[in-house]
């Protein structure tokens, strides 16, 4: 802008110069003119001098405002802009300083170039304790991937909209939470900036942890009642010396069903908490993709078998692989899927599984001719507590946390879930998690 300012004011001293040469001109002219031209009387060349010298004069003054009245406009719209500019700057200034929020601005290598007083309050660090110094090194994630994923993300410029970090701060006994936002622009210097925004989260994430923690004790302390009930239950229908009458053997049958799903839901809940809480790691060991996919459907072959359902599987050679993973997680992912086909196709149907290996990854695919998901509602799919509206008014009993389970289950494998579905035809859902060969 200042630039643009002293090329305007040049452009009119120029202007100047040329009118004064221009007048000069004129000046000699006259002057020409009055020798060469014989005059009758000394008053009619005075006459004639004064009349001459008072047009030279008009009109050098009108075409030097001619040429620089759009100059002096520009100029002045140009201090203008430079005012306003100026105000705007102050503004963000004191906007950016002064916001509850915090933000930092950082370089694509992540190195703090600025930071407001929020940030400051929010990391419990001196202003210069931060500056020059790499974000990276105040935030840490329950994933260990995750802070790589957001570096690349900012090394080459992609924004960033809500991502969680804890912070790391100088007080060992106090946690804090924040959802990262980043924004990239150019400043004054020509220079490639991020405005990283962090919302507090710490109070919400102190009530859901608080949750979770006593979610998981209430689960814990129901598992040994239940496991009490199955254990009565069992020796009421199963003890050879006092048989039961089958009208209280169907009772103790329909028990026993009540029993298990009310384990299977302690269970879900008790997951759910862990996942919540970090406290499930991925245990890596050897599993044979034949004999793990084996149990799985071994497990639910009576129920199959209830609902005559058609159960297809791919040839054993196409199962021939060796590889390492967490086999309780990724059971806990395949057999939601396999129990979800099952519980929401109906009689007759079929649920094909499928497999497919590429270089470093494994994909395993459970689809089926089931009632499918309303396309409105999918977007909610891997919430806690979800069930579709068609799901709920076919099959009452349900959670809602399988997915949800799934889906978490496959971030700790550092795989996905995904899907397709379609209400009336089915659903396919997958699992791709890296692939180890042994």
């Amino acid at each position: 802008m200042n630039t643009d300012r002293e090329q305007l004011l040049h452009e009119i001293e120029r202007s100047y110069d040329r009118t004064l040469l221009l007048g000069v001109v004129g000046f000699f002219a006259v002057v020409m003119f009055a020798i060469i031209f014989p005059f009758d009387s000394e008053s009619t060349l005075y006459w004639f001098f004064g009349l001459a010298i008072t047009l030279l004069l008009i009109t050098t003054s009108f075409i030097y405002r001619l040429r620089t009245e759009p100059l002096r406009t520009a100029v002045m719209a140009a201090d203008m802009a430079e005012v306003a500019i100026r105000s705007s700057r102050d503004l963000f200034s004191q906007v950016y300083k002064n916001s509850p929020v915090p933000y930092l601005l950082v370089h694509p290598d992540g190195t703090v170039d600025s930071c407001n007083t929020a940030a400051v309050r929010l990391f419990r660090r001196h202003e210069d304790q931060l500056i020059q110094q790499n974000i990276f090194s105040f935030l840490t994630s329950a994933r260990a991937a995750h802070v790589d994923i957001v570096r690349e993300r900012l090394t080459h410029g992609i924004a960033l909209s809500n991502e969680e970090f804890e912070v790391v701060t100088t007080d060992a006994d106090t946690r804090a939470w924040v959802l990262l936002s980043l924004f990239f622009f150019t400043d004054v210097r020509q220079r490639r900036l991020g405005l990283l925004t962090l919302v507090d989260i710490t109070k919400q994430k102190e009530i859901d942890v608080a949750k979770s923690e006593f979610v998981s004790l209430a689960s814990h302390q129901l598992r040994t009642p239940i496991a009490g009930m199955r254990w009565n239950t069992e020796l009421l229908m199963y003890d050879s010396n006092y048989p039961l009458p089958p009208e209280q053997l169907h009772k103790a049958a329909r028990l026993m069903k009540s029993i298990d799903r009310l384990s299977s839901l302690v269970d879900d809940f008790l997951n759910v908490s862990r996942f919540e809480l970090g406290d499930l790691v991925a245990n890596p060991e050897v599993v044979d993709l034949r004999l793990f996919l084996e149990d799985i459907v071994s497990e639910q072959q009576s129920v199959i078998a209830h609902k005559q359902l058609v159960l297809e599987i791919p040839p054993p050679e196409q199962l021939a692989i060796r590889f390492v993973t967490d086999a309780k997680l990724l059971g806990m992912i395949t057999t939601n899927f396999l129990v979800n086909a099952i519980k929401y196709t109906p009689t007759g149907g079929t649920i094909r599984l499928g497999v497919r290996r590429d270089t470093d990854i494994l994909a395993i695919t459970l689809a089926d001719t089931g009632i499918g998901i309303p396309v409105a509602e999918q977007r909610y799919l891997f919430t806690k507590m979800f069930r579709a509206s068609n799901a709920q008014t076919q099959i009452t009993d349900g959670t809602g946390l399988g997915l949800y389970i799934a889906k978490r289950a496959a971030q700790v494998l550092r795989g996905h879930v995904s899907y397709t579905s379609g209400e009336g035809v089915g659903s396919a859902f997958t699992v791709t998690i890296p692939l180890e060969i042994v």
